[in-house]
């Protein structure tokens, strides 16, 4: 009989993992997912004191970003499926607006709670359908931007209409799913380059069409896995107290505070500034991972370090998507074209770009706009007719350059 992993190991996040077997759903999605589970377990009730005072608490901002069918859904319905009967943590999952979930977080606690209404794992599988668009989305997102970080002060909120909202000691965790359309179009620009996006962990996965599995493989000790993981995430929904660094985490966390290269892009600035406060987020989750001792050891900091690293990496695309508007989509979409089949005719071009909206006289002014940029060179096809290569792979034949397609 083949021994179980457990036999090996009890690091949470490698034995959630190892439990989901083989699939299609990108591993990134799975970790992440996780990541948010233990988070949204311990809630604020574990902290670590950056500021003389204040407590940092481990909260996250989640947001599982990639194309439809990618498994977005999929990753956070295996989270959850470890929060039934838990019950020290409170799951609101679906629809929701800005005013409805104060309400829900300044409710008067009832004698028979467990754990305080402002304390939530908000989970939106779909964002845009679970918080709109436009206006309505806006402010929603201004709320959560305001929500990020708890405090000992007590918020109040109210209208004329609503009357008045008291929120005290809150701690939000969220994980979204969403398609990165969906996700410019829910977030506005000034959100993704400024104060939101800078407290969101942006994970961004594409398809990768090589890895296939009709049903997902499972190990052979999958129950005896999944038992221990939900032992362990009641643990977590009890752990309490302060965190502390060992000294060599405190002189790795040194270095690389003091090292690490600011952005050259404006756009990224905030995101740069918060980057130190996920890190120490994650170095506790990373911790919990191992044991309750509530220490941050050198290989906790030095694995918050890569996986920041990782989310750093992906923000320039994601602030770029933001930037775009009708007309960059379709230049975007030619170039990948372009980049991808290194050479179209113009007939065939048409066809393809046609199914997306984009007609002849707009692809002329996509062509000519990036032929003016030198990413495309337009020459005279052997079968008749104009062709396109991307960057210099042909000549421009200088004295047809102003003839009309």
């Amino acid at each position: 009989m083949k021994a179980s992993i457990l036999e090996k190991t009890r690091n949470f996040i490698e034995l959630y993992q190892h439990h989901l077997g083989e699939s299609e759903v990108p591993e990134v999605f799975h970790d992440w997912a996780c990541l948010g589970l233990m988070a949204a377990c311990v809630a604020d009730r574990v902290w670590l004191e950056k500021f003389r005072g204040s407590r940092l608490a481990p909260n996250l901002y989640i947001f599982l970003i990639g194309p439809s069918g990618l498994g977005k859904g999929q990753a956070i319905d295996e989270a959850l499926k470890f929060t039934t009967g838990l019950k020290r943590l409170n799951v609101y999952r679906g629809k929701t607006t800005a005013q409805y979930l104060l309400d829900f977080l300044g409710r008067p606690d009832k004698a028979s709670n467990v754990i305080a209404n402002s304390k939530v794992w908000l989970v939106t599988p779909e964002l845009a359908m679970s918080v709109g668009e436009g206006g309505q989305a806006s402010t929603f997102i201004k709320h959560m931007t305001d929500l990020y970080t708890g405090t000992d002060h007590i918020i109040r909120e109210g209208t004329r209409t609503r009357g008045g909202i008291r929120i005290t000691q809150h701690c939000v965790n969220w994980i979204a799913g969403t398609t990165r359309g969906w996700c410019i179009e829910t977030v506005p620009k000034s959100a993704v380059t400024g104060g939101f996006f800078a407290r969101t962990v942006a994970v961004d996965a594409k398809y990768d069409f090589t890895r296939r599995f009709r049903r997902p493989q499972y190990p052979h000790d999958y129950d005896e896995v999944v038992a221990h993981l939900h032992e362990r995430v009641l643990e977590l929904s009890y752990i309490e107290g302060p965190f502390t660094m060992t000294e060599e985490a405190e002189s790795i966390e040194e270095v690389w505070y003091q090292h690490r290269e600011a952005p050259h892009d404006e756009d990224l600035f905030a995101s740069w500034k918060r980057e130190h406060d996920l890190t120490l987020k994650l170095a506790m989750l990373f911790s919990l991972a191992d044991d309750l001792d509530l220490v941050i050891g050198r290989h906790h900091i030095i694995a918050a370090q890569k996986a920041v690293g990782q989310v750093m990496r992906a923000m320039p695309e994601l602030v770029n998507a933001a930037s775009t508007t009708t007309e960059t989509v379709g230049i975007e979409y030619v170039s990948e074209l372009l980049k991808q089949r290194k050479a179209m005719a113009h007939s065939a071009l048409l066809s393809v770009v046609y199914r997306r909206g984009v007609s002849a006289d707009r692809l002329k002014m996509i062509l000519d706009t990036l032929i003016q940029a030198r990413k495309v060179t337009r020459y005279q096809s052997p079968m008749g007719g104009w062709a396109y290569a991307w960057g210099g792979q042909r000549r421009l034949d200088d004295s047809k350059e102003g003839e009309r397609d």
